[in-house]
């Protein structure tokens, strides 16, 4: 009887160690991993982020991008993410160009001059015109006070950051 509640339990792991190794099982860590299935000849395929059908057509359609698998990984907690000012002011630039310039004084009110002066050198020339003359002078129609003084200000920063001479690389 005694070497019966010795064998039965070690019948029982055994058991499903097996199938976990052969695959009957999920057991993670200890069963393979599934097969990757290849397409069938004469199907579509992905290459490059597209979808292409194997039977040589120049035709493509567009797919979303495959997701790699550094991209679903999340950063480490002591990774540093390093940060650079000029591609931010250069996005948030091209998403600026488009709004109208009483509501970008509006969301611009509480930035910092040389916080705003950094966006706006990466905006285009027209839009920053109007930008600063509708600050100084301000607009009735859509109640946006004039600030000439910030006006001024901003013009003389964006004046200095103009004049940095980039050394050659």
């Amino acid at each position: 009887m005694k070497p019966l509640l010795f064998v039965v339990p070690v019948v029982i792991v055994a058991t499903v160690a097996g199938l976990g190794l052969t695959g009957k099982i999920n057991i993670p860590g200890l069963s393979p991993k599934p097969p990757v299935k290849s397409a069938p000849k004469g199907s579509d395929q992905i290459k490059a982020g597209k979808l292409v059908a194997s039977n040589d057509q120049s035709k493509t359609k567009p797919t979303s991008a495959p997701i790699k698998a550094d991209e679903t990984k999340k950063p480490k907690a002591n990774s540093k993410i390093t940060k650079d000012p000029e591609q931010g002011a250069d996005a948030l630039a091209t998403v600026w160009n488009e709004i109208d310039t009483p509501e970008l004084i509006a969301i611009s009110r509480n930035w910092k001059d040389d916080e705003l002066v950094r966006v706006l050198t990466h905006m285009d020339n027209d839009k920053v015109a109007k930008f600063i003359d509708e600050l100084a002078k301000g607009d009735p129609d859509s109640n946006v006070k004039g600030d000439p003084l910030r006006a001024s200000k901003v013009s003389k920063a964006l004046q200095d950051l103009g004049s940095i001479v980039k050394p050659a690389s």
